[in-house]
């Protein structure tokens, strides 16, 4: 099987998974968008780390897992975005690793990407 054959196998593959979770919505959204998150959030910190900025992966992940919960727990869509501007502004408080500048890129990150996705629910 040559290169071409196994990307579009593989896109005819992922698109049907992908309109599969998106027509059946419910825990299999909510799951994607956590996944999807993560490995979104993984990617930028590896982009933004080439060009030497810093993301603060915790306060992604952490956005990401409260994105994850607003499915099971009632909460406000913002609280994602709430926790991940805390976990970001005590970082920058209480560790000298963290410029403000590296808070704003990874908020910057998490609108960017996760946030973004958890519109789809």
């Amino acid at each position: 099987m040559s290169e071409l054959q196994k990307r579009v196998a593989t896109g005819i593959v992922g698109g049907a998974v992908l309109l599969f979770i998106l027509l059946k919505g419910g825990i299999f959204l909510s799951v994607f968008l956590l996944l999807a998150g993560i490995i979104m959030s993984l990617e930028l910190n590896n982009a933004f780390k080439k060009i030497g900025i810093k993301i603060n992966l915790i306060a992604m992940i952490i956005g990401c897992a409260v994105i994850f919960l607003e499915y099971f727990i009632e909460m406000p869509e913002t609280s994602s975005l709430f926790a991940v501007f805390l976990v970001t502004f005590l970082f920058v408080l209480l560790t000298d690793d963290h410029t403000v500048q590296d808070g704003i890129y990874t908020v910057f990150c998490f609108l960017y990407a996760p946030f973004l996705l958890s519109t789809l629910r």
